[in-house]
């Protein structure tokens, strides 16, 4: 062989070990190594996926992210499933990590993620939205719901907490004034 095809082959050898090296880095860039999302996007894509399994059992969303009264709630919607129409405010925990289920909290029997003080005002906020609109404290309550995406799944886990009518809970009006 002449040294001209020799360099030639070498080249082509080396274009082609080019070539693979560039195309596996290519694809482990895309699927591998990719940036995780923001806290923030992980949130917004939690809110998206209950705004969706609540619409399929029957809810109506009538706002998102609503920021009254001292308070965000997440999603608000009306509840048709119980005859009578309820205003549900919907409070939407999406984490990566489990947390501890049997770590609730005994005063609001939520997850822990929702603390006694951000549940109450809520509760207060979903109040002052009520009387606003003349909506009986019987056909109002807040829910909270747990989205657990961890980072290697596509399908999350949803755990929806029923809250009580505000019309059962006591001292509604101080709790607002005194956190």
């Amino acid at each position: 062989m002449s040294r001209f095809r020799m360099q030639r082959r070498y080249n082509q050898t080396i274009g082609l070990i080019m070539g693979i090296t560039a195309w596996i880095t290519r694809c482990l860039c895309s699927c591998v190594l990719r940036r995780r999302p923001s806290k923030q996007r992980i949130g917004q894509l939690g809110e998206n996926l209950v705004a969706r399994f609540l619409l399929r059992r029957g809810f109506v969303i009538v706002g998102r992210r609503v920021n009254r009264f001292g308070a965000e709630m997440d999603l608000v919607g009306v509840d048709f499933q119980k005859g009578k129409p309820e205003l549900v405010a919907v409070e939407v925990k999406t984490r990566r990590s489990m947390p501890d289920r049997s770590t609730t909290d005994p005063r609001t029997k939520n997850h822990p993620l929702v603390s006694y003080r951000q549940m109450r005002r809520l509760q207060s906020a979903l109040w002052q939205l009520a009387t606003l609109y003349d909506i009986s404290m019987d056909q109002a309550r807040v829910d909270t719901v747990l989205v657990h995406w961890p980072i290697n799944t596509t399908m999350p886990a949803v755990y929806r907490t029923y809250g009580k009518p505000l019309s059962s809970l006591c001292c509604l009006i101080a709790s607002y004034f005194f956190l």
